[in-house]
């Protein structure tokens, strides 16, 4: 989601070896990489740090191995930001200087150096905090505190930070979601004009990109995604789909 609080993923792994199962289990901070696709090629769609793997015998002849994992959550929990800048420090500056922090816990700076060029905090218009400003206290919640104050809006994707502009995609392109392009079902508005579509896995269906509908639905348009959960088995049937919820742009 775009919320700032950290994706998780939950993957079920049966019959691994004893071996295997043995040695994912001593793991304390181990990272995850999970990727899935159709003929074209897979694309990456979860990134994370994994906090619980349990083994579990279900009938005596199946072991499923259950890994828990969430995306930069030891740079969200541990992270603490001891800053303090002077008068007239550039609200872009002190952006970064917080994802600086971040990263030393392992989190990727993404594309803070982009985004904060200009930033200023909104009503006021000024670029810099006059008064001089200071944080003593955990560097997430201090980062989305800032973001925010300038209209953007901060999370974390696949292990880097990602700050948009409120209500604005990310990348210049949006993803073609038709009934003959991987569109499973027409997609639905509710009453607040939040649109929630399920399509089958496809690449850059991740927070904060663009999608456009089209077909012989109501609901056409160009659109931001704002969550999207992923559900697949290979062993419960050929199910690989999207859930995706969507904003109008």
């Amino acid at each position: 989601t775009l919320s700032g609080n950290p994706n998780k993923a939950e993957i079920k792994v049966y019959n691994l070896s004893r071996k295997h199962r043995s040695e994912l289990s001593k793991q304390k901070r181990y990272p995850l990489v999970f990727s899935a696709g159709y003929d074209e090629g897979t694309t990456m769609i979860f990134r994370g740090d994994i906090r619980h793997i349990e083994n579990e015998n279900e009938n005596g002849n199946t072991f499923i191995t259950t890994i828990e994992a969430q995306d930069g959550i030891d740079a969200h929990q541990f992270t603490r930001a001891n800053l303090s800048f002077g008068r007239g420090a550039p609200v872009g500056d002190v952006v970064k200087a917080l994802a600086s922090a971040m990263s030393t816990n392992g989190l990727g700076i993404g594309n803070v150096v982009e985004a904060a060029k200009g930033m200023a905090l909104e009503g006021i218009g000024a670029n810099t905090f006059a008064g001089g400003v200071s944080f003593s206290g955990q560097a997430s919640k201090e980062m989305r505190k800032v973001v925010e104050s300038t209209g953007h809006e901060y999370s974390v994707q696949d292990g880097s930070i990602q700050i948009t502009k409120r209500g604005v995609a990310v990348g210049r392109s949006a993803s073609l979601l038709t009934l003959q392009s991987g569109l499973v079902s027409a997609p639905v508005k509710d009453a607040k004009g939040v649109i929630t579509a399920v399509c089958k896995i496809l690449p850059d269906l991740l927070p904060g990109r663009q999608v456009e509908f089209r077909g012989t639905f109501d609901t056409v348009g160009q659109f931001r995604i704002t969550a999207c959960k992923y559900t697949g088995s290979t062993s419960g049937g050929d199910v690989w789909d999207a859930e995706i919820t969507c904003k109008e742009i």
